[in-house]
Formats: C-alpha cells, structure tokens, sequence
C-alpha cells in the first residue's frame, strides 16, 4: 500500500467513527479509547508484525469481543473491523486524524510554543490566551525548549507564526543597520 493510499483511508476510517461517535455522543471516550489502544499497540510492537498472524488476529478479535481491552463496543467493532481487513497498521494516522476531527469540533487548534528557556504552566496559559484572542480559536501549545532563539518565544499554529524571539529581533535590526 502507497503512503497516500493509507493516509486517504486513515481519513475515511477517521470520519466514519468521528460521525458514529458524535451520533452516539462518545466523542471524548472515542478518542481517550483510541489513544491508548494506539499506545499499547505501539509499546507491544504490534505494528511491526504486519502482516498480522491469524492467531494473533484472532486473539485480539477475542480480547476485543470479550472486553479484554476495555474499550466501548464501538471502538471494539472499529478495531475488529480493521483487523479484518488487514488495516490495523494505520491506527496511528487514525487516531491523529480522529484527534484533528475532535479538535475541530471543539473549535481548538494545536501549536508548537518554542521557548529559549523552561517556563512555567501559568507562562504558557497567558501566551495561549493571548494567541486565543488573536486567532479566534482555543490553542493549546505543545512545549519545546531550543537555546537556539536565545530569548522570547514563538508560537506555531495552524498557518500562523508568532515570532517574538530574541533571534528574529537582531535579524530585523540587522537588516536596518545594513539598509
């Protein structure tokens, strides 16, 4: 299978369940389900023993018809479902698209906040506000520390770049000076 042809059936699969799971007023427990099964599979090497054995498909098949993982009937037949068609290995993007689906319906976007140096909880809620109030959207900002923009920070999402490090400063003075 082409990485194309798994990422346009990831996006099918995703929006199926997506509408399911909104029909069935799961949404959260759908994902927080999908999420951890993805995190089992991938801590258990489950994806790198693609194609799956008929045992061991059939030991999930069992696991998830008995309640063995613990997840709601819904998510059980989708992961049946996947297994029968020998489409397990794209859990990973369907739990990514799954997650871009629940976030678009919450009306939240994700970004990357990269900082010179560690900052706290509340640092980080005041840039999330103040970016909330430029883009219209909630934000929720994935934290990464890079010595390498030597002070200020910059804020990633969607489109949209917020630079207001020490880095991108001297550049623009920089440029000034040399105008």
């Amino acid at each position: 299978m082409k990485k194309t042809d798994g990422v346009i059936l990831s996006r099918r699969y995703a929006r199926a369940l997506f509408q399911k799971s909104r029909e069935e007023g799961i949404l959260e427990q759908t994902l927080d389900e999908l999420q951890t099964l993805n995190l089992a599979f991938s801590s258990d090497d489950l994806y790198n023993k693609i194609p799956i054995s008929k045992p061991l498909q059939k030991e999930i098949s069992d696991l998830l018809s008995n309640n063995g993982l613990k997840c709601t009937k819904l998510v059980a037949q989708f992961l049946k479902l996947l297994l029968a068609n020998n489409r397990i290995q794209l859990l990973p993007l369907i739990v990514k698209e799954f997650q871009s689906l629940c976030d678009g319906h919450h009306d939240l976007v994700r970004g990357t906040l990269i900082t010179a140096a560690e900052i706290d909880a509340d640092q980080i809620a005041k840039i999330q506000e103040i970016v909330t109030r430029k883009i219209g959207k909630r934000v929720i900002f994935e934290h990464r520390y890079d010595p390498n923009i030597l002070g200020g920070v910059i804020a990633r999402v969607g489109g949209w770049t917020f630079d207001d490090s020490l880095r991108r400063h001297l550049n623009v003075l920089t440029q000034k000076l040399l105008n």
